[in-house]
């Protein structure tokens, strides 16, 4: 594997500079994300893996598991966005710190040779991508412009948040929504819209989309419990996106 690796981003939500701190008592970030680790490494222990994060205890470890970069906490989502925006690798699959990962992942560093982003649908809302689980290829001209409107926007609604007198969502900005914000105008006709929104259209559409199936590459609660009644072969799933979750 040539140029390829593994993005982690992880913050400590109680460090947010945000008033609105996301769960900041209820998860375990740091605990998720070692656990992660640990899984992809038994799974694949020849990817290299890079986190972006405020913790100590990563930034401090001595683990020749991880490369650590130190990365400024911010509103919402920023920091995953922008750990993600500063992959190292050309080839790069980004796990959210919550998944397990039950074999090799190589798959999906072959996907992102074909297509330039490769991402999964919510279960429970197909319409809906779900940022859990990405890969991408960042020698593709457009992906990085992709990456970078994505980062905008979240900045922009970030700013508009701190000037509103109104309370908002300790989610704000939002990766996910404006993944799919962005990704949804590619479908649009770019002739009546202000030019700003035009090249936005136009970057979305010179992109080439790969919709990974769920069940193997980001399979959630909602769709592990049907699977389970489905009696699927869960020795087909590579990637679970459950918390706490351990192959039995």
């Amino acid at each position: 594997m040539n140029n390829c690796g593994v993005v982690y981003v992880a913050v400590n939500p109680a460090r947010s500079p945000s008033p609105y701190k996301f769960n900041a008592g209820k998860k375990s970030i740091l605990r998720d994300v070692l656990s992660s680790i640990k899984s992809l490494k038994e799974s694949s222990p020849n990817i290299p893996i890079t986190i972006f994060s405020d913790f100590d205890e990563i930034l401090n470890s001595e683990s020749n598991d991880y490369s650590a970069v130190a990365i400024k906490n911010d509103y919402g989502f920023l920091p995953k966005v922008f750990g993600i925006l500063k992959s190292p690798y050309e080839r790069t699959v980004f796990l959210d710190c919550d998944t397990y990962i039950s074999q090799d992942i190589l798959g999906l560093f072959d996907n992102a040779n074909k297509h330039d982003i490769c991402i999964g649908k919510e279960f429970l809302d197909p319409n809906i991508l779900n940022t859990g689980v990405i890969s991408f290829n960042n020698s593709s001209p457009f992906v990085k412009s992709f990456l970078n409107l994505w980062y905008e926007s979240m900045v922009d609604t970030k700013l508009k948040a701190i000037n509103s007198k109104k309370r908002f969502s300790s989610k704000t900005p939002d990766d996910q929504g404006h993944f799919n914000q962005i990704y949804r105008l590619g479908f649009k006709s770019p002739k009546n819209f202000p030019h700003r929104i035009k090249n936005i259209i136009n970057i979305s559409q010179a992109l080439s989309f790969n919709i990974l199936d769920s069940k193997i590459w980001n399979c959630r609660n909602s769709e592990y419990n049907s699977l389970k009644d489905r009696n699927w072969d869960f020795s087909k799933t590579k990637i679970f996106h459950i918390r706490g979750f351990k192959n039995q």
